[in-house]
């Protein structure tokens, strides 16, 4: 589980305050806004560490579920499912040999490891220090010794690549500062593991030990003082300010984005039609580079426009020329069923025009029986129609289509909004 205690130049952010530093005291007094999906993730992280630090299964906290600030949580199969994932993988010899690519007589040896270990960043932090979900120390032979950082996301929207990552290579730094005196570390495997996202492989990077120890934290540690400077830069983007705490009421994200449409986008008319031309396939990449980083920057504007609504509420006072009104709602019984199912009859109704039933989806019943269970027994039951075409980056891994694909139709928002209506 992750420390409910963070230090803000900690390396889980660390991403953003080394790209603008100036975001640390822009976020100063604002709380974290928990969610369901994060409590979801530290449950998950719970079982890690539990599983790895008691040498459990995930699987046995099925069945008991797990304690957290004094409440009992259920673990789900599928969540199980994507730790064991995890708590295989790092204490996995095979994929230490993948990842550094070195031939060897026989597969290495874990002699030592850290799980749920905080760690000091104080040689190039004051007082900092992170949490990092496990680290190891691998044998290959009597003078070769190899580090392993290892962080879990359970998370399953948005994919981090270890490569280049300042948060997994701060765990790694601080790991090997730990350790070094120890064993004669000559690299360090830092890895990141999405079991929920896209083949579930984790990503991963082989480091220099002296390099990383050295050379890169001394980056971090300027990057550091910087934050401290009371005219720290801010310099938004869409990586670091994505979960900036203080992205919706920071004037420089919305000057950028504003730089952005406007220099993207030509202003209103009225224009004529011979004017305008259209846009080149060059333009439309050029604005979807950009179409992320505003759809950011516009969730955040309408989250703080909401909480500033109800702090004027009480003095009967209106957001400008936006007022707060009652959204819109479904209709629902308000009896139990039965009582709704007898009510019915008394009318007239059968029991088939009352009740529904729907068979369990492959993803529903994946949930219920878990995802080994689910692969043995029910996989060869399942096709996978045709996903509908779709832009993406391309450094996205999925194929490009080909030319004979020309003939499926994309899926825009605006179908989903005419359905809904």
């Amino acid at each position: 589980m992750k420390s409910e205690i963070h230090h803000p130049l900690g390396a889980s952010g660390a991403e953003r305050w080394m790209a603008c530093p100036g975001s640390v005291q822009m976020s100063e007094g604002i709380a974290d806004a928990g969610s369901d999906y994060a409590l979801e993730g530290t449950i998950a992280h719970l079982v890690a560490s539990s599983s790895l630090g008691q040498n459990r299964s995930p699987y046995d906290f099925v069945e008991s579920g797990i304690r957290y600030l004094d409440q009992h949580h259920d673990v789900p199969v599928a969540m199980a499912d994507a730790v064991s994932t995890f708590t295989e993988c790092v204490r996995d010899p095979v994929f230490v040999i993948n990842a550094l690519g070195h031939p060897v007589d026989e597969l290495p040896e874990l002699i030592y490891e850290g799980v749920e270990r905080r760690l000091s960043l104080r040689t190039w932090i004051p007082n900092a220090f992170s949490t990092m979900d496990h680290g190891g120390v691998w044998r290959l032979s009597d003078e070769l010794y190899v580090a392993t950082a290892a962080d879990y996301k359970h998370g399953s929207g948005i994919p981090v690549h270890a490569k280049g990552n300042p948060q997994i290579r701060i765990y790694g730094a601080a790991w090997l500062e730990e350790v070094m005196d120890a064993f004669p570390i000559k690299k360090v495997i830092v890895s990141i593991h999405q079991p929920r996202i896209g083949s579930g492989e984790p990503t991963f990077e082989v480091l220099d030990a002296e390099w990383l120890h050295n050379t890169y934290m001394k980056e971090v540690a300027r990057a550091a003082e910087r934050t401290h400077d009371p005219d720290a830069e801010l310099n938004p983007g869409e990586a670091q300010c994505r979960f900036c705490r203080a992205k919706g009421r920071c004037p420089a994200f919305a000057k950028y984005v504003e730089a952005i449409v406007t220099e993207r986008f030509t202003p209103i008319g009225p224009w004529r039609l011979p004017e305008m031309g259209r846009f080149l396939p060059e333009d439309y990449s050029n604005m979807l580079d950009n179409v992320e980083v505003v759809r950011i920057w516009a969730k955040a504007v309408e989250e703080e426009a909401m909480k500033l609504a109800f702090e004027l509420l009480p003095e009967g006072k209106r957001l400008g020329h936006y007022k707060l009104v009652e959204g819109r709602s479904n209709r629902a019984w308000g009896e139990h069923e039965d009582v709704i199912a007898d009510c019915m009859r008394d009318i007239g109704l059968t029991d088939d025009d009352i009740w529904t039933k729907k068979i369990a989806s492959p993803a529903q019943a994946e949930k219920l029986v878990g995802r080994r269970k689910f692969r043995a027994d029910l996989e060869e039951l399942v096709v996978k129609p045709r996903g509908h075409p779709t832009l993406v980056h391309e450094n996205d891994k999925r194929p490009e289509l080909d030319p004979a694909d020309i003939g499926l139709e994309p899926v825009f928002a605006s179908d989903f909004e005419n359905e809904l209506e």
